[in-house]
């Protein structure tokens, strides 16, 4: 795919399936080549990616500024040449802590209750929402992982904390 955005058309976009969930997409971009496995989504989306499966020529993953600078080219591709978007997987930190309204936590005031990264990237646009439930491992105290029903809206937040 090539989009008006993109440099003189030195820079490209081609993607191979791989069956009826995924594939991967070869992008040029700046000189460098990268290869960025990717699920399809649903409309509006067309993929989904994720850090951790976008490499560069030497067979590494990229750093964030590498990242970002695919994200910010598929963006723009797909926004050009189909109308659809993109959807990124890039946890933000290795863990959280979760934050409950006043009197609403299922451990007690006081208590830290802590959950991973990628649990609560996941978890993070349902927040507040009614007649959701979540149910997740999470630390409480530092303690062992325990599984746990958590009601959305009686969570207010997420903070990382590593």
């Amino acid at each position: 795919m090539f989009s008006s955005t993109m440099r003189d058309r030195r820079d490209w976009i081609r993607e191979k399936q791989h069956g009826s969930i995924g594939g991967t997409l070869t992008m040029h971009l700046s000189g460098r080549e990268y290869r960025v496995e990717y699920f399809k989504g649903t409309p509006p989306v067309r993929y989904s990616i994720d850090r951790d499966y976008a490499i560069d020529e030497s067979g590494s993953r990229v750093d964030d500024a590498e990242f970002s600078q695919i994200v910010a080219a598929l963006t723009m591709a797909l926004h050009d040449c189909y109308d659809e978007k993109l959807h990124v997987n890039a946890p933000t930190a290795a863990v959280f802590e979760i934050h409950f309204q006043p009197g609403m936590s299922p451990f007690g005031n006081g208590r830290r209750v802590f959950i991973e990264g990628r649990l609560a990237d996941l978890m993070r646009d349902q927040i507040g929402a009614p007649g959701v439930t979540f149910e997740y491992p999470v630390r409480v105290d530092g303690s062992a992982p325990q599984w746990v029903r958590m009601k959305s809206d009686t969570i207010t937040g997420l903070d990382p904390v590593a």
